[in-house]
């Protein structure tokens, strides 16, 4: 073989428009992929309440107390027709569920701030309480609306047992 002396590479032109395909198709993904981010954010921080909401019940069954489940915003408590940023978990000091609750008289067990600013809000008044048998205070589901809009995903903490994620507004627990 002999070499003819000549050196082979690319062009400037050619590097250029490689660089500018490999942007294209980067932003098209990019684009493409926006809506399974959101979806997948919305997911995460309606696990999260649900995690938190498990959890409120077996620390009541394990101690014996009864548990409260709030809405917070910034760090305040909110109405019961406003989301909030993060929920609470406190219990009682003395192990009497029937009386009025005072706020001074309940210690905080964990605090969890949904991720990605996502908005959490209930449906109903009050706020949700679970007995040292595990079941709900007035023996009634208690749904959360987790995100906003036709996105949201809800969260049911059944009366007697299970906690669920579901995709739609419609349905409970089994």
């Amino acid at each position: 073989m002999v070499c003819s002396g000549r050196m082979r590479g690319y062009t400037l032109m050619e590097l250029m428009v490689t660089v500018a395909l490999l942007a294209l198709m980067s932003a098209l993904t990019a684009a493409g992929l926006q809506p399974l981010q959101a979806s997948f954010r919305l997911r995460r921080a309606a696990d999260a309440t649900a995690q938190l909401l498990v959890r409120a019940r077996q620390r009541a069954v394990e101690t014996g107390r009864c548990h409260h489940v709030e809405r917070l915003e910034d760090g305040l408590p909110v109405g019961s027709d406003a989301p909030g940023d993060m929920l609470r978990v406190s219990r009682r000091r003395d192990a009497d569920c029937e009386s009025p609750v005072d706020p001074l008289a309940l210690v905080e067990v964990e605090r969890v701030t949904l991720p990605d600013r996502m908005r959490v809000s209930q449906e109903g008044s009050g706020s949700l309480v679970f007995r040292p048998n595990g079941r709900t205070w007035d023996g009634a589901s208690w749904r959360f609306r987790v995100g906003s809009g036709e996105d949201a995903r809800f969260v049911v903490a059944a009366p007697h047992g299970p906690v669920c994620a579901l995709d739609g507004s419609e349905g409970g627990c089994p």
